[in-house]
């Protein structure tokens, strides 16, 4: 079987997914509190799996779960962090929640609250994947993988692996480029420390 590479040529994020599936990451009972429209489950499924989505699903806000604490193995959260002045047309920002404009720091307080209410719904020894990019955002980099992973720390999580998933968008037009652009997303993985 071809290895599970941190860097791969996934062509979508279900063939990512279903690679961290193959090292363990998404054991039992997973939750997919951001669900979208289900493409992170098209290639691989777990046996058990329950979803939510603000936007086109149930109504259930990521910040705000119904479930009680410690009932998920493992968690597979992609929140909306396109750091964004004027949202795209058309429906990829509609189909993400990033449709309309939001301030960076609305954002970022938004993906750590809702990391604080997935690990509340973790089990010990659970996984917690979060999707995020770094990203060149009002002439600097926004290093938003470093900013979810020190929010996590102070969670009680560890980090234990990463994965970059290829993707690129077009240089906005009339900006001229100051930083290397950012041609991938990361998965991070998270775990959360057992209880003492």
């Amino acid at each position: 079987m071809k290895p599970v590479m941190a860097h791969g040529d996934w062509t979508s994020n279900a063939h990512l997914i279903a690679d961290v599936a193959r090292l363990g990451y998404l054991p039992g009972h997973v939750l997919d509190p951001t669900w979208g429209r289900g493409r992170w489950w098209q290639v691989w499924q777990p046996e058990k799996l329950t979803s939510h989505d603000l936007f086109t699903r149930d109504g259930v806000d990521f910040r705000y779960l119904p479930e009680s604490a410690e009932a998920f193995d493992s968690i597979a959260f992609d929140p909306p962090y396109k750091l964004n002045g004027t949202p795209a047309l058309g429906d990829f920002d509609n189909a993400y929640g990033v449709d309309v404009k939001n301030d960076r720091e609305s954002k970022h307080q938004c993906i750590r609250d809702g990391m604080t209410e997935c690990t509340r719904v973790l089990r010990f020894g659970g996984f917690l994947l979060l999707k995020c990019m770094d990203q060149v955002e009002g002439g600097k980099v926004r290093w938003q993988t470093d900013i979810f992973t020190t929010h996590a720390v102070s969670l009680g999580l560890e980090k234990v692996d990463s994965f970059n998933f290829p993707s690129y968008r077009a240089q906005p037009e009339g900006r001229g480029q100051q930083h290397a652009r950012r041609n991938f997303s990361t998965l991070m993985v998270f775990t959360k420390g057992r209880a003492c």
